[in-house]
């Protein structure tokens, strides 16, 4: 018998986080739900974890390590239900995420993709809320235009979704090639052909590790899928306001970790009249206070004090 939801989780050495991030699902106060977890070749233990918790509603299956976006396909193609959800395996959905995705899905029965709001966990012990470029009402909403929601956080994440097997299928699911930020182009691919329902109670805390501009591991990934959608932009001004903050993110990181023609490729493709004060100035920063101001933020955060380079 299907049930309502299926819940994807993606496992690959998370020992320390699987079982309380399966608890979360396993508290939801709607039950109509089966938790699919994928693992991916773990070598930490954390398919024994769950295996021990021997629950009825929790399908394990295995595979050959072939990544996060492999993994949350094969669980999607395997479930039996009508709309899928996704939560990573250090993540933390709130007993009502999936009451609240069903209160959408009851208002916009015709929709695609229905999302909750989320906070970011910046630390185990600082968890910010979020900041979007709209207004929103205090109840269930359709979204116009994702990109245009989007400019300060993202509108939604891929632990905050459900969506519609059929609609997932159609949009061809996670790219199993891309290493990295797969979930960003899963969601401008959404963005751009499905129409989304955004309710604004918060359901979801998304783990995010600070300072991610410190980052140099594929970068010139990133680079090629902001590229990839340059075409599409011409055509959509939101898209292309979207992906020029992209840009900007991706010079600062490569500026910060001496990838020079990465740098200078992410700054021929910024718009500079499109960015903020705040974000010029950074742009034309030397190397070494651009590290000091990853060090400076993170003492920040250790502080509980949150300042981004993107507003």
């Amino acid at each position: 018998m299907n049930s309502f939801f299926a819940v994807v989780i993606p496992l690959y050495n998370k020992k320390n986080h699987i079982k309380k991030t399966i608890r979360s699902v396993l508290n939801q106060e709607f039950k109509d739900y089966k938790i699919i977890v994928v693992n991916d070749d773990s070598t930490d233990g954390s398919a024994t974890i769950v295996k021990a918790l021997n629950h009825p509603k929790i399908i394990l299956f295995h595979q050959k390590n072939k990544g996060v976006s492999a993994a949350r396909n094969f669980g999607a193609k395997n479930a039996a239900a009508k709309y899928i959800t996704f939560l990573d395996a250090d993540d933390l959905w709130y007993p009502n995420h999936l009451t609240e995705l069903k209160k959408s899905i009851d208002l916009f029965p015709k929709a695609g993709a229905f999302s909750n709001n989320y906070r970011i966990a910046l630390t185990d012990s600082y968890v910010r809320n979020t900041k979007f470029s709209f207004d929103f009402s205090a109840t269930p909403t359709q979204i116009k235009d994702y990109f245009t929601c989007s400019m300060y956080d993202e509108l939604t994440m891929v632990q905050c979704i459900a969506i519609k097997k059929q609609v997932f299928e159609k949009i061809g699911g996670f790219d199993s090639q891309l290493k990295v930020i797969e979930d960003v182009d899963f969601l401008i691919r959404l963005g751009l052909n499905e129409q989304i329902i955004f309710n604004p109670e918060t359901t979801v805390v998304y783990r995010k590790q600070a300072a991610e501009l410190s980052r140099k591991e594929y970068n010139q990934e990133r680079l090629n899928l902001l590229c990839k959608y340059l075409k599409e932009a011409q055509k959509k001004p939101s898209l292309k306001n979207y992906l020029n903050r992209s840009f900007y993110a991706l010079a600062i990181r490569a500026k910060i970790n001496k990838q020079s023609v990465i740098a200078k490729s992410s700054l021929a493709h910024i718009e500079h009249k499109k960015l903020n004060l705040k974000q010029r100035v950074l742009l034309k920063l030397p190397r070494v206070l651009l590290i000091i101001f990853i060090k400076l933020q993170k003492i920040l955060i250790k502080n509980k004090i949150y300042i981004t380079a993107f507003r």
